[in-house]
């Protein structure tokens, strides 16, 4: 690759960091999935590998943070988010690659395109297995465009164990696999199949039968994370037989028989709303990238994974019955070529628009790290509070798992609601709740839940939306936690 050639792409990579810098550093908390994956790789650097099972069941991530964080040194959260804005930043290189492998000359509207769309620049402070997911997603099919260009052993088999590790961060990546090989076969039409057929079934066949003989040997079993894809696929099959339950409380008699229908077409609908919301001000090129003939072929195989991927998807919206937008959010990555190809049209096709179509993707990349809302400092200072002042972790209520990441607890939430936790019999097992509580509740109405159940006020964390509370039995001590 030429000089500039790879211009674009580590500008992509190098403002990828520096956008990742900018989020974390404004950032007031650390998001909840992320507190669960530092906390998991905190034990695996305290206890080792059954430690950290206590923790979480998926442990690729936690682990690669954990050993990052021991080479290092650094504390496991900054060595999650380090690794994780290196993974967004390969993710926005890589984009840029496709991108101009398939619509030569797009290199640079894919850079503007990838730094700027919300769908995946929201989430940039935030520790998530999507980022590994989405970066060797993308490094297997770069390298099985390669394959296709020139079958070898290297390409087959690197692009496989490149999807292998992307599902080692969300185990859906192996449903790529299939639509992978079958794009290769088909691009790579012409000469003898045999050969090409055992180049890319090799590996997979050989895993398979290794996995199979583990499971019947019982070296494994499908508890934990693989369970729970096979019930949500089976929850998924059984979609029909649960909508009647959910008609009767929800839809008037005459739609009833229509259920089925209603909440399958609203649950797809919400996917395509959350894909089209994110693309932003990019919708528009999205759409216009359309107006080329084949866009959609000459797209792959990004274009073939938005549609399994789609189908993954179907599968969690009809299993679960809700989505995010950031799983719908891989969508939006997918089509990061075809939107640049639509903005590069539109540019040509209206000179004038080149300048302000790029200042106004500048303004949408800094709001999309930028945030001028109200820091949340409260779950961070009542932390720092019980880790100062809390001696027995056994003797105190926290209700919420922000507040416990941050007293160094362990962050499995107490099954207990408050209301139950500060009535007997249950209240004499504590000596201190940590509560939150919303933040426009008065002072006259908390000092009257405090006099009904007999609750001193020990701390006060006040902060946007809500505050934390710290109190204690009236009648008797603080104990082990002592007070201030």
């Amino acid at each position: 690759m030429g000089a500039d050639r790879r211009a674009p792409v580590l500008t992509a990579f190098v403002l990828s960091l520096l956008l990742s810098v900018i989020a974390v550093a404004g950032s007031d908390d650390l998001n909840r999935d992320g507190m669960l994956y530092v906390d998991a790789a905190r034990a695996f650097l305290d206890g080792g590998l059954e430690s950290a099972r206590t923790r979480f069941d998926w442990l690729f991530l936690p682990g690669l943070i954990a050993g990052l964080s021991s080479v290092t040194g650094l504390d496991p959260e900054l060595a999650g988010y380090a690794l994780c804005a290196v993974l967004l930043a390969a993710t926005s290189a890589l984009l840029v690659l496709h991108s101009e492998k398939v619509f030569g000359g797009t290199a640079w509207a894919a850079c503007l395109v990838v730094l700027a769309i919300p769908a995946f620049n929201g989430y940039r402070e935030y520790i998530i297995r999507e980022y590994g997911f989405w970066c060797f997603t993308l490094l297997s099919a770069w390298l099985a465009m390669r394959w296709v260009e020139k079958p070898a052993w290297s390409a087959a088999v690197s692009g496989q164990v490149a999807l292998c590790i992307a599902a080692a961060f969300r185990v859906e990546a192996l449903v790529f696999l299939p639509v992978i090989i079958a794009w290769q076969l088909h691009a790579s039409r012409g000469g003898q199949l045999r050969p090409r057929l055992t180049m890319l079934l090799a590996l997979p066949l050989a895993a398979l039968v290794l996995g199979a003989s583990a499971y019947g040997f019982g070296m494994f079993d499908l508890r934990g994370r693989l369970a729970f894809y096979l019930s949500l696929i089976q929850e998924s099959v059984l979609f029909a037989s649960g909508v009647d339950e959910l008609a009767d409380s929800v839809l008037p008699d005459l739609s009833r028989d229509d259920a089925g229908i209603i909440l399958f077409c609203g649950l797809v609908a919400l996917v395509a709303v959350k894909f089209f919301k994110t693309l932003g001000l990019f919708l528009i090129p999205f759409l216009f990238a359309f107006r080329t003939p084949g866009v959609w072929s000459r797209a792959q195989p990004l274009s073939a994974l938005f549609l399994a991927y789609l189908a993954v998807l179907g599968v969690f919206v009809t299993g679960m019955l809700f989505v995010t937008s950031r799983y719908v959010s891989f969508l939006n990555l997918l089509v990061v070529p075809v939107v640049a190809h639509g903005l590069m049209q539109m540019m040509r096709r209206w000179p004038g628009l080149k300048l302000p179509l790029v200042l106004l993707a500048v303004v949408v990349m800094l709001a999309n790290v930028v945030s001028l809302s109200p820091k949340k400092h409260q779950y961070a200072e009542a932390g720092a509070w019980l880790r100062a002042n809390l001696h027995d972790p056994q003797r105190a209520y926290v209700e919420g798992r922000r507040v416990r990441y941050h007293a160094g607890l362990e962050q499995e939430e107490s099954p207990l609601s408050p209301a139950d936790a500060v009535q007997e019999p249950l209240r004499s097992e504590f000596d201190l709740f940590v509560i939150e509580a919303p933040a426009e509740r008065n002072a006259a109405a908390l000092d009257a839940w405090r006099t009904e159940h007999d609750l001193d006020l020990i701390a006060r964390f006040p902060g946007p939306g809500s505050e934390v509370l710290i109190l204690a039995p009236r009648k008797g001590k603080a104990g082990a936690a002592g007070r201030r």
